[in-house]
């Protein structure tokens, strides 16, 4: 019979170098959870901390809104809506009061008093031959009407108005038709057909100018336009420039007010509306030139500028 042995200093040293891998095997499993678990827990008690600061700051902000509803349900504060509604429409009346006295002080700037010495140069001047049928003076505009059977009567009678008194600060216009007796049959006045009848060919003369100090106003406005209603922008700007000299209004092409955006849509002067390529081009040059021989009006009219979708999106 065999005999099998094992030495007792063998079988113990295998047992031990086991229970030392076993050992450190666990000691690290250990180590690793116990990062863990630290990790953990802060995240844990970061979140609980952030949590409890959240809800702190929530509470705060409630309270100060809490206050705001007690501060505004006080009797001070009970109209205020309503008053800002009639301060709103106040400034609106008020500019629109403005705008009226503006207009004023346009069409006063604009009138030339009337001269009673221009009366006496007519009287002066109008040669034998001839006969004044109307005479109007609309600004420092001068227009003088009538009849005559020389045609060259109302070529003198300019020349003896320039050689008296220089009464026309620019070259006046002159214009001399023939008249037929058929063509007058029952238009005149007595008076008149008491005179012309007695002509056997005769011609109706015209004579305007510009008289005064030689200058012209152009005056210009802005308004915002609404499928509803018109509102000025604000007062009417008159300008004296000399005749035939070129005014520029200048950054037209978009105005501001109360942080609205608008943008020019039309033009018009002296209630004709520029083209579309003149308004293309003023919005391009961001200005407007005027040149005039007489008075000129000239009204902006603006619209909101529409905001695009991306922009609504990044708001």
């Amino acid at each position: 019979m065999a005999n099998f042995s094992f030495g007792n200093k063998d079988l113990s040293k295998r047992d031990i170098n086991f229970f030392d891998e076993f050992t450190a095997s666990a000691r690290k499993t250990a180590q690793i959870l116990l990062i863990a678990v630290l990790i953990g827990a802060v995240l844990v008690g970061a979140s609980v901390i952030w949590l409890v600061v959240d809800i702190f700051r929530n509470n705060g902000i409630k309270n100060e809104i809490s206050d705001i509803e007690t501060e505004l349900q006080k009797p001070e504060y009970a109209n205020l809506e309503l008053t800002s509604h009639q301060l709103e429409q106040e400034i609106n009346d008020k500019n629109k009061y403005y705008f009226a006295l503006s207009e004023m002080k346009r069409t006063l700037v604009e009138t030339i008093p009337a001269d009673t010495k221009i009366l006496d140069m007519i009287e002066k001047n109008i040669p034998n031959e001839a006969y004044v049928s109307a005479y109007d003076l609309s600004g420092n505009e001068l227009t003088i009407a009538g009849y005559t059977f020389d045609y060259y009567s109302a070529s003198e009678i300019l020349h003896l108005f320039q050689k008296d008194q220089e009464t026309f600060t620019a070259p006046a216009d002159v214009k001399v038709e023939t008249v037929e007796k058929v063509d007058v049959g029952g238009n005149g006045t007595s008076a008149e057909m008491e005179i012309l009848n007695a002509i056997d060919r005769y011609y109706t003369f015209e004579i305007a100018g510009l008289i005064g100090d030689g200058n012209i106003y152009i005056s210009y406005s802005s308004y915002i336009k609404s499928p509803e209603t018109v509102t000025p922008l604000g007062a009417v700007e008159t300008v004296a420039v000399k005749a035939g000299d070129t005014y520029t209004i200048k950054d037209v092409t978009s105005v501001e007010r109360n942080g609205q955006t608008y943008q020019l849509e039309s033009v018009m002067v002296d209630g004709v509306s520029i083209s579309e390529e003149q308004l293309s081009t003023v919005i391009a040059v961001n200005e407007l030139n005027i040149s005039s021989k007489a008075n000129t009006e000239v009204k902006l009219y603006y619209s909101v500028v529409e905001e695009s979708a991306e922009e609504e999106a990044a708001e």
